[in-house]
């Protein structure tokens, strides 16, 4: 897979020198949450989620990881019960005010019988405004193994509390838009608080879809709800 041989080629580079690996640094994190929700749509039938994830990164703003969850689809016959995603992207400060992330993602499903593979690729290109406000814009030419191109644009901020890094308050709405296949597009949201526990964080949102988004899940899964997570970090 090119993803993992680009990976494998960073860390290679970075072991070759002792002063290049001096300007790496590898961070994980474990969740667990009441629900997986990928862009306002349950990936567990809205059961519990545990999700390791782990990143390396070098100071030059290259980064790379892998990100993993259990899944469940509601259906016995595709056997895919969880989910892989390997990333590389690029981070960097295009002034004082503004950030700029370019993030390439392989979702990927391992087990998945004939006839029921999912994997696909995406772009996401990310700007931040003060550490605050977010623009996303994600591009996939084969949605899911579909043959269907979408597109995801989201908007969103967040703000601490009170003057406390602890405490956080924020949203997003996106939009997701099908070409072809599905014949329809759907917006999701969140509104949320988080508090932060020094590398440790604790979220609760109200998560939900405006209902379009039942063309391509059961209205159970695009409903609004409220999701409880907690992360863990390592390394950080």
């Amino acid at each position: 897979m090119r993803t993992t041989r680009f990976i494998a080629a960073g860390l290679a580079l970075a072991l070759a020198s002792p002063c290049a690996f001096a300007e790496w640094s590898v961070e994980g994190e474990i969740t667990l949450a009441t629900d997986y929700a990928f862009r306002g749509v349950s990936q567990t039938d809205r059961k519990p989620a545990f999700q390791p994830g782990l990143t390396v990164s070098h100071g030059s703003g290259f980064y790379a990881g892998l990100w993993a969850s259990n899944v469940d689809f509601d259906d016995p016959d595709d056997g895919i019960k969880g989910e892989l995603d390997i990333f590389v992207g690029w981070n960097a400060d295009l002034g004082e005010r503004l950030n700029l992330d370019l993030l390439l993602s392989r979702y990927t499903y391992p087990g998945a019988n004939d006839g029921y593979e999912a994997d696909y690729n995406e772009l996401i290109t990310t700007l931040t405004f003060d550490e605050t406000w977010f623009l996303a814009l994600g591009y996939t030419n084969d949605y899911a193994r579909s043959g269907e191109k979408a597109t995801y644009v989201q908007v969103g901020a967040d703000f601490p509390l009170g003057g406390s890094e602890d405490w956080t308050a924020g949203f997003s709405v996106g939009s997701l838009t099908f070409d072809d296949v599905f014949g329809a597009s759907y917006t999701d949201y969140r509104f949320g608080v988080s508090r932060s526990f020094g590398n440790n964080t604790l979220d609760l949102s109200w998560i939900g879809t405006n209902g379009a988004g039942d063309a391509i899940a059961p209205r159970e899964w695009t409903g609004d709800r409220v999701v409880l997570s907690f992360t863990i970090g390592i390394g950080k």
